[in-house]
């Protein structure tokens, strides 16, 4: 079977995309660019570009073996200049089963970013979840900046000292109860004596590693 490389370049009037077998032949399409929705000037140059191999219509295999996919144009690099593209975010997780139990647990271990796209990214991984039917979500960080995306979509926001509630401090093995950690950071001169006031900063962020080292620090 066949294998391809497809690359494309969405330029600000029109969009190439070229096509490459695996013997070296190639051909190349073109369309307009649609700024509003580049997938669709995309797909009219694939399309084109299809035609010259008599493999109109035949795009889903084109894709399916594509060994490579690459993309770059003036949009994608006048958006990252004038930082003008959609607020996006990051979050790392991972569903694991904790030493001697059946449950399955989602571990949320880094998230980054504007609070609209972090409540959009954290549903996603919850249904995830859900799907993998795990039994609960955890994340310990210090940062106003995350309370409210997720408690928007579930999360409780717990003192643990003033709840008396046993929640998982460990997980490998699971054990649940209140274990305080000791824990230290390095501060600037200009931030020294204002630890408090830091405390209340959006972009202010203190992450908890687990005291037996199975959360990455």
């Amino acid at each position: 079977m066949s294998r391809y490389l497809v690359a494309c370049d969405a330029g600000g009037t029109m969009t190439d995309v070229i096509l490459v077998d695996e013997e070296g032949k190639f051909v190349i399409g073109k369309a307009p660019t649609t700024p509003d929705d580049e997938s669709i000037g995309f797909m009219e140059s694939f399309d084109e570009a299809l035609t010259y191999w008599d493999m109109a219509g035949d795009g889903r295999k084109v894709c399916e073996n594509a060994e490579t996919a690459i993309y770059t144009g003036t949009s994608m690099i006048n958006t990252l200049i004038n930082l003008s593209g959609l607020k996006t975010g990051l979050i790392v997780t991972r569903l694991e089963i904790p030493r001697d139990r059946d449950e399955t647990i989602l571990r949320v271990v880094e998230l980054l970013g504007e609070p609209t796209s972090l409540r959009v990214l954290a549903a996603d991984e919850l249904r995830r979840a859900r799907e993998k039917n795990a039994l609960f979500a955890d994340f310990n960080a210090v940062s106003h900046r995350f309370a409210q995306p997720l408690e928007a979509i579930g999360f409780q926001k717990l003192d643990v000292e003033g709840s008396g509630a046993l929640i998982p401090h460990r997980f490998q093995p699971l054990q649940f109860g209140r274990i305080p950690l000791a824990g230290a950071f390095h501060l600037a001169a200009e931030f020294r004596g204002r630890v408090p006031k830091l405390l209340e900063c959006e972009d202010f962020q203190i992450s908890r590693a687990d005291g037996d080292q199975d959360r990455p620090n």
